[in-house]
């Protein structure tokens, strides 16, 4: 079946990105548009920004928003948006950055064990490509579900998460 997946993720949670599952394209924007306003709501706001940015890859829409409270401090949202087709039940291995941008990708789509492998690969790699000793628990962090590698430039995440299609908003 055809869904739309909203991403999202802002600048106090890096290891904590939300993802929603959606029938239609307007459903997942309209929830954007619903987070952006409760942020306004529930912050002092002093200067505001949203971005729409022609999008990469599979993503099909991309929007920032960042917002600065009354002591300067800049605080981001930063919302993607993918077109997928998937199985209820099936799981998918995301990967996400921080600090240096933010930026989704959806490694796999298939059952939790390849998932699973896919994320422990995925890890793996980057601890090799960053010389990161995977025993160095300041810099590597890997779970069943998830997965963090401090490269000391940005944080390289995977979450592995669960399709239900009774959850689809």
């Amino acid at each position: 079946m055809k869904v739309y997946l909203l991403c999202s993720l802002n600048d106090k949670d890096y290891m904590d990105p939300e993802f929603g599952f959606f029938k239609y394209f307007e459903d997942a924007h309209r929830c954007i548009k619903e987070t952006i306003a409760e942020s306004t709501m529930n912050n002092d706001i002093s200067d505001k920004e949203v971005e729409y940015i022609i999008p990469l890859g599979n993503c099909i829409t991309r929007v920032e928003y960042t917002f600065y409270d009354y002591d300067d401090n800049e605080h981001f949202i930063v919302f993607e948006v993918f077109e997928i087709e998937i199985s209820d039940g099936d799981c998918l291995c995301m990967f996400h950055h921080a600090y240096n941008g933010v930026n989704f990708y959806i490694e796999k789509i298939g059952t939790l064990e390849e998932c699973q492998n896919q994320m422990l690969d995925a890890t793996a790699k980057i601890a090799n490509d960053y010389d990161i000793d995977i025993t160095d628990v300041d810099l590597f962090d890997v779970n069943e579900y998830d997965s963090c590698i401090d490269t000391g430039d940005e944080w390289k995440m995977h979450n592995v998460i669960q399709f239900n299609e009774s959850e689809i908003k």
